[in-house]
Formats: C-alpha cells, sequence, structure tokens
C-alpha cells in the first residue's frame, strides 16, 4: 500500500504579515477607513492560518487564530480611542481649569 506524500510545512509569514498590516492599518487610518483595509487582510490572515495547520504547521497555526481573533479588536479600541478621546482631551486641556481669583473685602 502506497502512503502519500508529506505536505510540505506551510510558511506562515504571508498570514504575519497580514495580521501586522491590518493591525497597523486601523489606527493609524482611523477607525472606519482602517477598518475597510483591516477586514479583508484579518480575513486572510485567518485562511492562511487553517492552511497553515492543514499543512502541518498546527502550532504557529492556532497561535496565529487566536491573534486574529484578539489583535484586531484591541486595534479597534485603540482606534477609536485615538479618533475620539484625544480630541476632547486637548478641547479640554485648552480652557483653563483654574478658578477666577477671590478679592478679599478687608477691612
Amino acid at each position: 500500500m502506497e502512503q502519500a506524500p508529506a505536505l510540505p510545512k506551510f510558511s506562515l509569514l504571508p498570514g504575519w504579515i497580514c495580521l501586522a498590516v491590518a493591525t497597523v492599518s486601523m489606527p493609524l487610518m482611523g477607525p472606519f477607513l482602517g477598518s475597510i483595509i483591516a477586514g479583508p487582510l484579518t480575513l486572510a490572515a485567518l485562511i492562511l492560518s487553517i492552511i497553515g495547520m492543514v499543512r502541518n504547521n498546527v502550532v504557529g497555526g492556532i497561535l496565529l487564530m487566536v491573534l486574529t481573533f484578539i489583535l484586531p479588536g484591541i486595534s479597534l479600541i485603540v482606534s477609536l480611542g485615538m479618533a475620539f478621546v484625544l480630541p476632547a482631551m486637548k478641547q479640554s486641556s485648552k480652557s483653563p481649569a483654574t478658578p477666577p481669583a477671590i478679592e478679599s473685602t478687608a477691612q
């Protein structure tokens, strides 16, 4: 009986590159434009992790898959913080928070 040839070990480097670009693009381009770019790249990283697991790179594929589910959420939170919280903090720092001087009525 013939044995099926072993599949060569699949490199997960394209998946890691897709995930890195997706994670960095969302905070840099804002939550809306970044999501348009990061969504397909994250999906590609997920598909490449599954292909890596099928082709005898199980540990790397599982690690890439887990990070594919975790990192986009963190990136989205950072992106929303940069888009909405930082401008609000800049506006509040422009107005001085010092109380007005109290005039004493000493006699």
